[in-house]
């Protein structure tokens, strides 16, 4: 199981930076995708010969239904965590409410960084990246210090577009069991 071990924890602090990487990719893009959704929403709407707001109110819809969705994956899985004994209730409730202040974090991000479209410049990205960083290791920081496995902060949104986890998260499970 050594091997493993030394195999695991690498290839979670990898999928870690590519989340953390592809999040804030899709934050410095988030004003071209709501002009290309916005443009989709008009040719469809255009193509089909319907009214804009109906067509903008099935996406909203669509986006809340997956919310909705990926919350309850999130929830059930650290359910099972807990009733496994991988997590304590307490633990759980660290959890959710870290995700709750990370989600407000983003929202505020999000629109203090909008600026109608324009890319931002070399030295905003790098800013960006080096704020990225330093909200990774207080994360990491605060994982450790409430004794959670990183693999259960995955689901946590800031570690991949649109809330994804990759290897470890939501649903995916790792045994750091030495007998295998």
């Amino acid at each position: 199981m050594k091997k493993n071990k030394k195999i695991i924890i690498p290839v979670i602090a990898l999928s870690i930076l590519m989340g953390v990487g592809a999040y804030g990719v899709g934050s410095i893009y988030a004003s071209e995708d709501n002009s290309l959704k916005n443009s989709l929403i008009e040719k469809i709407a255009q193509k089909f010969n319907l009214n804009k707001d109906d067509v903008q109110k099935v996406f909203d819809e669509d986006r809340e239904e997956k919310k909705t969705q990926m919350e309850e994956k999130f929830n059930q899985m650290l359910d099972e965590a807990v009733s496994n004994g991988d997590l304590t209730a307490e633990q759980k409730s660290l959890i959710l409410a870290k995700r709750e202040e990370m989600q407000k974090e983003r929202e505020t991000q999000m629109s203090e960084r909008k600026n109608d479209g324009e890319r931002p410049s070399k030295e905003e990205m790098e800013t960006m990246q080096e704020e990225r960083k330093t909200e990774r290791e207080a994360l990491e920081k605060w994982a450790s210090d409430n004794g959670i496995d990183l693999k259960y902060l995955m689901g946590l949104g800031g570690f991949g577009r649109g809330g994804h986890g990759g290897f470890g998260g939501p649903g995916e499970r790792i045994d750091s069991d030495d007998s295998k």
